[in-house]
C-alpha cells in the first residue's frame, strides 16, 4: 500500500488535530502547520526547494500535490 502524506494548514489547533486524527485513520501520514508561512516552510523542506523561491512562485508547486482549500470564510 502506498502511503500518501498530507499537509493540513489551519489556524485552529483543535481543527488541525481533529483532521489529523480522521486522516490518519484513513491511512494518510499527516503533517500540521498553524499558518500559511509554516506550511510553505514545510513544503519547501519536503521538496528541497529554496524557501524564498517557494514563497515567490507557489503556483509552480501545483504539480507536486493536489490541494483542497477549505476556507468557509471565503465561501458565499
Amino acid at each position: 500500500m502506498q502511503h500518501k502524506t498530507l499537509l493540513v494548514i489551519d489556524d485552529e489547533e483543535n481543527m488541525r488535530h481533529v483532521l489529523k486524527s480522521m486522516l490518519t485513520k484513513e491511512g494518510y501520514e499527516v503533517s500540521l502547520a498553524a499558518d500559511g508561512l509554516a506550511g510553505l516552510q514545510l513544503l519547501a523542506a519536503w521538496t528541497g526547494l529554496n524557501f524564498l523561491k517557494t514563497c515567490k512562485a507557489p503556483i509552480t508547486l501545483q504539480p507536486l500535490s493536489p490541494c483542497l482549500p477549505m476556507a468557509p470564510s471565503i465561501l458565499p
